[in-house]
C-alpha cells in the first residue's frame, strides 16, 4: 500500500499509514499534525505548544474517540512536554508507542495535561483524500519520467 502525506511517500503494509490528525487549539496555543507512519510510530510536523502546564506532566495521549473520557484513561505517548516550547519550525518529532502497543485500537490524539486532567489540543486521525494522494503521486511520477528522459537524451 502506498500513499503520500506531508510530500513524504509512504510505501507500508500498514493500512492506516499516512492517516493524520490536526491538532485543535484549545490551550497552551497547541497545534500540528500527527502523521501515523505503521503500526507503533508517529510523527508530529509543525508542532507548536508553549510549554505550559503543571509539572505533573504534559504529553500525547491516545484515545479511541477525541473525547475527554478517551483522553483521560488511554495510552500515553512520547516525551514530557512541559517546560519545552516548540514554535512549529523544528524538526518533526518522532516516537514509537510503549511495549507491544499498536495504534489499532486508536482513532485520536491529545496534548493532555495528566494533573489537570485537561486538552490542550487534539484531534482524530483521518485518512488523506484519495484525490489528493492521486494527483500528487502522478504529479511526482510526471516529474520523474521527464527526468529520466532528459538523462538519457544527453
Amino acid at each position: 500500500m502506498a500513499g503520500i502525506q506531508g510530500g513524504v511517500i509512504y510505501v507500508q503494509e500498514y493500512e492506516r499509514a499516512g492517516w493524520f490528525a490536526e491538532l485543535n487549539i484549545l490551550f497552551h496555543g497547541v497545534s500540528g499534525q500527527v502523521v501515523i507512519i505503521d503500526e507503533d510510530s508517529l510523527r508530529v510536523d509543525n508542532f507548536i505548544y508553549d510549554g505550559g502546564g503543571l509539572s505533573g506532566g504534559v504529553y500525547f495521549h491516545l484515545g479511541e474517540s477525541d473525547t475527554q473520557t478517551d483522553f483521560e484513561s488511554r495510552l500515553l505517548v512520547g516525551l514530557v512536554l512541559v517546560g519545552s516550547s516548540y514554535d512549529g519550525t523544528g524538526e518533526p518529532l518522532f516516537f514509537d508507542l510503549p511495549g507491544e502497543n499498536t495504534l489499532d485500537p486508536y482513532k485520536a490524539i491529545s496534548v493532555w495535561c495528566v494533573d489537570a486532567k485537561a486538552n490542550f489540543g487534539s484531534g482524530a486521525f483521518v485518512v488523506p483524500e484519495p484525490a489528493t494522494v492521486s494527483l500528487l503521486a502522478i504529479a511526482w511520477v510526471a516529474l520523474f519520467s521527464r527526468r529520466c528522459r532528459r538523462s538519457t537524451q544527453k
